[in-house]
C-alpha cells in the first residue's frame, strides 16, 4: 500500500513537472488567422500596395515578436548577406529579415538588440532560411 502510495505521489510529481515544462514561452511557430491578417494589413500600409499584392513567408513568433521575410516584387536583385550576432543570414536579393511587434516593423537587429529573439532564436531562424534557400548555404565572410 505504501509502495503504491509512493508511486502515485512520483507519478503526479513528474506530470506537474512536465506541464510546467511544457508551458508557453512566448515562442511559436503558428500565426492564427488574426494574427496574419493583422500583419498583411500593416505590411500593405506599409509598402503602400493592395493587401492581395502582400506575400510573405513566416519564420516563427519570438516573445511577440513575428519573424518574417516580406515578398512584394519592389526589389532589386543582388546577393547579399546580413550578420546578427555572429549569424549570418544570406540573400538572394536586397532584403532583411522583418520584424512584427506591436504594430512596428523592426530589423532582425533591433529584435535581437530588444531581447525579443536570442542567439537560439536567431540559429533556428537561420535553419528554417537555410532549408527554404538551400543555394545560399554559404557564408559570404
Amino acid at each position: 500500500m505504501k509502495l503504491k502510495f509512493a508511486v502515485s505521489i512520483i507519478l503526479i510529481m513528474l506530470a506537474a513537472m512536465c506541464l510546467c515544462a511544457c508551458g508557453d514561452d512566448g515562442n511559436s511557430e503558428v500565426m492564427s488567422d488574426k494574427e496574419q491578417s493583422k500583419i498583411i494589413s500593416a505590411i500593405a500600409n506599409r509598402y503602400e500596395v493592395e493587401e492581395d499584392r502582400v506575400s510573405f513567408k513566416f519564420y516563427g513568433k519570438y516573445n511577440g515578436a513575428f519573424v518574417l521575410m516580406v515578398y512584394n516584387g519592389f526589389y532589386a536583385q543582388a546577393l547579399w548577406g546580413e550578420t546578427v550576432d555572429g549569424v549570418v543570414f544570406n540573400f538572394p536579393e536586397i532584403r532583411h529579415f522583418e520584424v512584427y511587434k506591436s504594430g512596428k516593423f523592426y530589423r532582425l537587429q533591433e529584435a535581437f538588440d530588444n531581447g525579443w529573439v536570442d542567439h537560439d532564436d536567431l540559429l533556428t531562424i537561420k535553419y528554417r532560411w537555410d532549408n527554404d534557400n538551400p543555394c545560399l548555404k554559404y557564408n559570404h565572410n
